[in-house]
């Protein structure tokens, strides 16, 4: 009885995967294939603009910063010569 229930159960998998097989090979099969290569590619696409649009706008922002930087290390710099100029005197 046990090579009896291994025969059955390796005619059912072969069946099963014939049929899997076909239906991996049918129009319907390729089309869902490439609609979901074609989505990948879309969300791939979206996710470079994405990391783009943050990398230009982290730009921007560290652009601002430092020009911010900038104005106020040079009136630091103002005060400080205004500040040695009155001691000096």
């Amino acid at each position: 009885m046990k090579n009896g229930s291994f025969w059955l159960g390796l005619g059912l998998g072969s069946l099963l995967g014939a049929l899997a097989y076909g239906f991996s090979q049918s129009s319907s099969a390729q089309k869902m294939k490439k609609d979901m290569r074609r989505s990948l590619r879309k969300m791939g696409h979206r996710a470079e603009d994405f990391f783009d649009d943050a990398k230009e706008k982290v730009w921007d922002v560290g652009s601002v910063a430092a020009e911010k930087l900038e104005n106020k290390t040079h009136d630091v710099i103002k005060k400080a010569k205004m500040t040695k100029g009155k001691i000096i005197k």
